[in-house]
């Protein structure tokens, strides 16, 4: 059948020894054909069965609707996503020990399936069904995530590469388990007093005393190779077998920005062009939890929407998850008295003040804000357990949480934006950026 979309060295790759075909799918519907390259790189879409099943945000934008036409460039950005970043800590070792030049180079050994989603890749001549392959339903070899995770010693066999840690995104350590039939995401630590876990657990009591939809962690601890403490998180995915986690920043691919909308007006949009409605009340609500925790990494790969896989319907957005780069994670020593206007923000706004101020009140008087300080004392009592923390720093984090609380209920309750003003470095810094350009002009 005569391929959809050519890409200019298709001709002479057909007459190759060394291009792969590959067929995407989602669950078992046939979605479209893929040219590889012997690095095993995309070349081209060569035909397109099912363009409403082509992954959300690969189109080419328009203004006021959702184009029909693939955007191959978007495509390949999409593909890319689903598997674990180059740099990841401890992958070259994964690599090594299961002989692979790349990790583009499991497309040629695996089904590429994720438990994010419901997409998955054959090649031609391969009878494999989705009840065949997907990690939802079928048990996988988990030994590749001990290293991943932990650095550890592991001997590998062929099953080992089909497992769904090499299509899990982000930067930190993590491994996917199976425990009384649940899928369940470990995720380690990079910073120097090792809170990630326990900013995971702050967020999890904090949106769960709120009534904001969550996901559920855990703390774990355990040993590693030098025998020294390290602490986890533990989360149950939050994605079904029937469901699927399309990241916001596909979202916002969907449509064109205008000139006169802003970031968070565009995102609202997109979702709107795609039939995801009532959308913006709970992402007020995260942003919320966000500001009072001051969530630096709010970024677009770490929200989005969940939508009906077999009927393509949006349920709405996904939970609340991925927060652990807050509560002044990279901070020596955090201060009560620190100013929203000068803690960094994502993903709408550079700072905590003006991302606030874009949030609608009324999505928030109906939480029960006077239960927020309850989570103080509970998240008093897990930092306890971690050794890497001084009493210092637990005191201090508990009182600035406190204060941003209550700062952020005072808000909500009397209706009131934050007043911006510059601080007396912001100004100084402006100043000499006005003396140096300017210009003599004799």
């Amino acid at each position: 059948m005569k391929p959809t979309l050519w890409h200019p060295l298709y001709n002479r790759l057909l007459n190759s020894n060394f291009y792969m075909e590959l067929e995407l799918y989602q669950k078992d519907n046939k979605v479209c054909t893929l040219c590889l390259n012997e690095n095993y790189e995309i070349l081209s879409i060569t035909q397109v069965f099912d363009s409403n099943r082509m992954p959300t945000g690969t189109f080419k934008s328009e203004y006021q609707t959702i184009s029909a036409e693939t955007d191959f460039h978007k495509f390949k950005v999409w593909w890319k996503s689903r598997f674990i970043p180059s740099d990841r800590k401890y992958l070259k070792k994964a690599l090594e020990l299961l002989r692979l030049a790349s990790v583009d180079e499991l497309v040629s050994k695996t089904h590429c399936a994720s438990l994010n989603d419901q997409y998955w890749t054959k090649q031609t001549e391969d009878n494999s069904t989705w009840s065949d392959i997907n990690f939802f339903t079928n048990e996988f070899d988990d030994s590749v995530g001990l290293v991943l995770l932990l650095n550890r010693e592991k001997n590998f066999s062929e099953k080992s590469y089909n497992n769904p840690d090499f299509t899990t995104d982000g930067a930190l350590p993590k491994r996917w388990i199976i425990e009384g039939g649940k899928r369940y995401l470990i995720k380690g630590t990079e910073s120097a007093f090792m809170q990630e876990p326990f900013n995971e657990y702050l967020a999890h009591i904090l949106c769960t005393t709120l009534g904001i939809h969550n996901v559920s962690y855990q703390v774990l601890q355990t040993k590693n190779n030098e025998g020294e403490t390290e602490y986890l998180s533990k989360c149950e995915n939050f994605v079904t077998e029937n469901t699927e986690f399309v990241p916001a920043y596909f979202i916002k691919e969907t449509v064109k920005k205008t000139n006169n909308e802003s970031d968070y007006q565009h995102f609202l949009r997109c979702c709107d062009a795609l039939g995801a409605k009532n959308i913006e009340p709970d992402l007020t609500r995260m942003l919320f939890a966000d500001f009072i925790m001051a969530n630096t990494d709010r970024h677009y790969r770490n929200f989005g929407l969940i939508r009906k896989t077999d009927t393509l319907e949006w349920i709405g957005l996904a939970p609340v998850f991925d927060t652990e780069r807050s509560m002044f994670l990279t901070k020596m020593m955090p201060k009560q008295d620190y100013e929203a206007i000068n803690i960094e923000a994502k993903p709408f706004k550079d700072n905590q003040a003006e991302q606030f101020n874009l949030l609608k009140k009324e999505y928030l008087t109906n939480l029960p804000l006077e239960k927020a300080s309850d989570t103080v004392p509970l998240f008093s009592s897990i930092l306890e357990l971690n050794e890497l923390i001084p009493s210092e720093r637990r005191i201090a984090l508990c009182k600035t949480l406190e204060a941003r609380i209550s700062e952020a209920v005072s808000l909500v309750k009397e209706d009131r934006k934050i007043k911006i003003t510059k601080s007396r470095q912001q100004r100084e810094l402006d100043r000499l950026n006005t003396l140096n350009s300017l210009v003599v002009l004799c």
